[in-house]
């Protein structure tokens, strides 16, 4: 049985006309602890809801904000809203598509929620929060206080209580204290270096801002309300908060802004420590190495004071170093970088310098990453991981760099599939600290969408080979116990053969054995190709593909409809798939008829291809159309 949860839910002024409804219901399914009535000032509500709601911001530009934030105060109102805050004592935990992707949530909450709003006409005129991190989130903003801590918060006050405080921090925090505890409860952060007197002393003047690595750099500044120094110089990071009456200098280092490789910067966000003093800083060794870098790297010259600080933290960690021999250090902090598999990164901040000598040095006596071209880079989040993978096109293939269990992944699910043809070949794995390199065979492809674009795809004998290929593909992972969890078009390569195309299936950084029940699941893994409720289907992802591909051609209506039907509880009796998987290619062996209108869509759309790229717009072509289209 799952421990108890805590939950929040909140109806806006707009949507007070089910207040008691809502209330009521709730009372009837949770423990509720308290009912607090809240008040902003009209003023200040745009700026407390953007603070709230940073977290769902992170990808949204200025302009973004402040138009989402108007409409969502024209949507729900911007007087006294109500906050109702329960126990859940049988919370169920099931993946549900959520507006931020596939997460994992509280269904009890999540349908009530869905419940309230329906309730309301539909819209957004009720939150509520999904997940433990999002509770937790919600009180530290709302009341200061964390959601372990609220059960004894809810006994000072009474069951209906009028509250009328901003959001914590907005429009200053009382203290350095006040903001790390709200970041040590909302955002992924390290305070970099020079953070030995904080927070009761932080030497400005000394010590210059306070550098913070952050997951997001649009996160951290909505949710404090940091004002930009150069608001004009889109590189600059330099940023202040509102604290205690003053202004605090911050530079606000993010994950891919290459100030360290964002490998590093994800490892040292998921291998932080906790200060004794309440804030989070690099381990030990990340924070030597970094401060390494940041003296040879990015200094023009190496203070007197950095080399004793660096001599210092050395021997309190147990590292060797010569702290004399620059020639010396910078093979150990080389040795550093290829272990791990890092990269010497140009800082998109020009304000900062890059030993370019020192790299261009480097990577001549290495000779490596010469011939590196970088395809993709992603990062995969869950609630409390970040995960890096990089894809580069090499003279000897396809080189994936990733974070494991993304690299472990590809190499185990790809190791078991070998001998089958819709996969590709690894040609050479590399295992660093954390990191895994997977060299893969170079498949001369083309993208699953630009299908939509090839003249010779759209006969009937063609297509329909194509889509039995890709059922292959789907019955291929039943059969290998497998659940790829992430098909989609992004991860279909598509091959010119001499029977016309061939479907290959890539990226395993997410897949898992069907037999696992509770996979490291990545927010948003599948987008929108993924089955709508809890769990993963593969035949469900497979048949929205061939929607897509197949979209106003009736006759392949049945294919995608039938895997359309398969639910991750059929996998459990992986019986059920294959009957259905049987009954879809009896049908496109047997029972398919296409109809006039079928053979006339193929038609058209194979000739519109051919005069728009082989520019045919000819006499016979035209005419032809035309009589197509009678």
């Amino acid at each position: 049985m799952s421990k108890s949860v805590l939950h929040i839910i909140i109806i806006w002024s707009l949507g007070h006309k089910k207040e008691t409804d809502i209330i009521e219901d709730i009372s009837s399914s949770f423990q509720v602890l308290s009912v607090i009535h809240m008040h902003w000032n009209p003023a200040s509500f745009s700026e407390n809801l953007r603070r709230f709601y940073a977290h769902s911001l992170q990808d949204k530009s200025t302009q973004e904000v402040t138009d989402i934030i108007q409409n969502k105060i024209k949507h729900c109102g911007d007087g006294p809203f109500t906050a109702i805050i329960f126990e859940d004592e049988h919370p169920v935990f099931e993946t549900r598509k959520t507006s931020g992707g596939m997460n994992t949530v509280n269904t009890n909450v999540f349908d009530k929620k869905a419940l309230y709003r329906k309730w309301l006409g539909g819209g957004h005129k009720i939150h509520a929060s999904d997940t433990h991190y999002e509770t937790n989130k919600d009180l530290v903003l709302l009341y200061g206080c964390t959601a372990a801590n609220f059960k004894a918060y809810a006994k000072t006050i009474t069951a209906e209580k009028q509250y009328t405080k901003n959001i914590v921090g907005m429009p200053q925090y009382d203290s350095i204290e006040q903001l790390f505890f709200v970041l040590n409860n909302t955002i992924d952060y390290v305070v970099l270096r020079n953070f030995e007197g904080l927070p009761h002393h932080y030497f400005v003047n000394d010590h210059g801002d306070i550098d913070l690595l952050v997951a997001n750099k649009n996160f951290i500044v909505n949710l404090t309300g940091a004002k930009p120094v150069y608001p004009n110089e889109s590189h600059r990071v330099y940023h202040e908060i509102a604290i205690d009456n003053g202004k605090v200098p911050f530079d606000f280092r993010y994950v891919g802004d290459g100030y360290y490789d964002t490998k590093w910067q994800l490892n040292i966000l998921n291998k932080r420590s906790l200060h004794t003093n309440a804030f989070y800083i690099p381990n030990a060794t990340d924070h030597f190495y970094s401060l390494v870098y940041h003296a040879f790297i990015q200094k023009r010259k190496v203070s007197p004071d950095y080399r004793t600080r660096l001599n210092a933290l050395a021997a309190e960690v147990g590292i060797a170093f010569q702290n004399e021999n620059d020639t010396e250090i910078h093979e150990q902090l080389d040795a550093f970088m290829s272990k791990h598999g890092y990269a010497y990164t140009l800082p998109e901040d020009i304000t900062v310098y890059f030993n370019k000598k020192f790299v261009e040095q480097v990577q001549s006596n290495t000779h490596e990453d010469s011939d590196r071209k970088l395809l993709t880079s992603s990062i995969s989040r869950t609630s409390s991981q970040s995960f890096l993978a990089e894809v580069y096109e090499t003279s000897d293939g396809i080189l994936k760099v990733a974070n494991d269990p993304i690299g472990t992944n590809e190499v185990q699910f790809l190791t078991q599939l070998a001998k089958e043809v819709y996969v590709p070949r690894i040609k050479n794995v590399t295992a660093k600290v954390g990191t895994t390199e997977v060299l893969l065979e170079k498949i001369a492809g083309i993208p699953f969408s630009s299908l939509v674009k090839e003249p010779a795809f759209w006969n009937k004998k063609t297509l329909l080979n194509f889509v039995a290929q890709l059922l292959d593909i789907v019955r291929m992972l039943l059969e290998h116990g497998i659940m790829h969890r992430d098909i989609r078009p992004a991860n279909i390569l598509v091959l010119h053969t001499k029977n016309g195309f061939s479907p290959r299936l890539i990226d395993f950084g997410w897949a898992a054995l069907q037999t696992d029940k509770q996979p490291l699941t990545p927010m948003g893994l599948g987008h929108t190709y993924t089955y709508p409720g809890a769990g993963f289907s593969d035949a469900y992802s497979m048949g929205m593909c061939i929607a897509f591909l197949g979209r106003n051609l009736r006759f392949l209506a049945p294919v995608s409809e039938q895997l359309l039907a398969i639910t991750p509880e059929m996998y459990e009796d992986t019986t059920q798939v294959q009957q259905h998987l049987e009954k879809i290619q009896r049908y496109l062996v047997e029972d398919i008829s296409i109809s006039k209108q079928d053979k006339r869509a193929l038609l058209v759309k194979k000739y519109q291809l051919q005069s728009r790229f082989k520019k045919l717009f000819g006499e016979k072509l035209v005419k032809r159309l035309k009589k197509i289209k009678k």
